[in-house]
């Protein structure tokens, strides 16, 4: 198993025509988002234009979650939809999509190889118990701040800060503890055979 965290003082922001963008993980590590040849890549964009054309991603499946604002999403052919703060939508990155409002969101992209889902997991005082797939699992801790326990490994994570595990087996947990307002979202990358 490979833990690897990463601080939010470390990434670099990005401008891009409508905001800022920040790459949180990419994978394979050498990676270029420009080129697309990432099996996956995760990241946040601050979108500070009231409307903004995404650019078309062929190949690529999206999840975007809302971490503050709101925002109506409009793909072309296919749907529409109105998201406030950690409302989650996936769409293909072919799609004619637009978006309408100013936000900070979190993006996950996959290509063909992997697939990857995500959930919000809003904390408690008590510990949460969380299953990690054979693949990557990652930790994004975009409220407060959570401590995890992986085999015996405790790690600490604040606002800001993923963490990415590797895990090469079946049946493994990932214990949670923090503050009662701490939030975090989970994304679990499974890789096809």
């Amino acid at each position: 198993m490979k833990l690897h965290i990463i601080k939010k003082k470390e990434l670099a922001i990005n401008e891009w025509s409508g905001g800022t963008t920040t790459q949180i993980a990419i994978y394979p590590e050498n990676s270029q988002y420009k080129k697309l040849d990432f099996l996956w890549r995760i990241s946040s964009a601050k979108v500070e234009v009231e409307k903004s054309e995404f650019t078309s991603l062929p190949g690529v499946d999206r999840i975007l979650i809302i971490l503050e604002g709101e925002m109506k999403l409009q793909h072309k052919d296919h749907h529409s939809r109105e998201m406030k703060k950690y409302d989650m939508d996936f769409f293909r990155g072919s799609w004619e999509t637009i978006s309408i409002g100013k936000v900070t969101d979190f993006n996950i992209m996959t290509r063909t190889g992997c697939s990857a889902e995500a959930d919000i997991i809003n904390m408690d005082s008590t510990v949460d118990e969380i299953p990690l797939v054979n693949g990557t699992n990652i930790f994004y801790c975009s409220e407060e701040e959570m401590e995890l326990e992986i085999n015996s490994t405790s790690l600490t994570l604040e606002k800001g800060d993923t963490l990415v595990a590797e895990v090469p087996y079946d049946d493994c947990i990932a214990e949670i503890k923090c503050s009662e307002s701490a939030k975090c979202i989970n994304v679990k990358i499974s890789y096809n055979e």
